[in-house]
């Protein structure tokens, strides 16, 4: 089961700027702890994508932990 985004909430900050590189900007973000609420409270991790120029779509990673 999903929860629903009226029931739970996170913070997330991106550490630092985004690489930049001529043919693609790649991103890092973490959750901010204690952010979470709702079935999220306890949530903590980290993720982030490449985008590479010309590209129609991208892939995220994203790396958590819930108590």
């Amino acid at each position: 089961m999903h929860p629903s985004a009226s029931s739970t909430s996170t913070s997330r900050a991106r550490s630092g700027l985004p690489d930049r590189h001529p043919k693609a900007q790649r991103t890092a973000f973490e959750v901010v702890p204690g952010t979470g609420t709702g079935e999220l409270t306890g949530l903590r991790g980290t993720g982030g994508f490449t985008y590479r120029h010309g590209e129609s779509s991208v892939a995220y990673t994203f790396d958590y932990e819930l108590d």
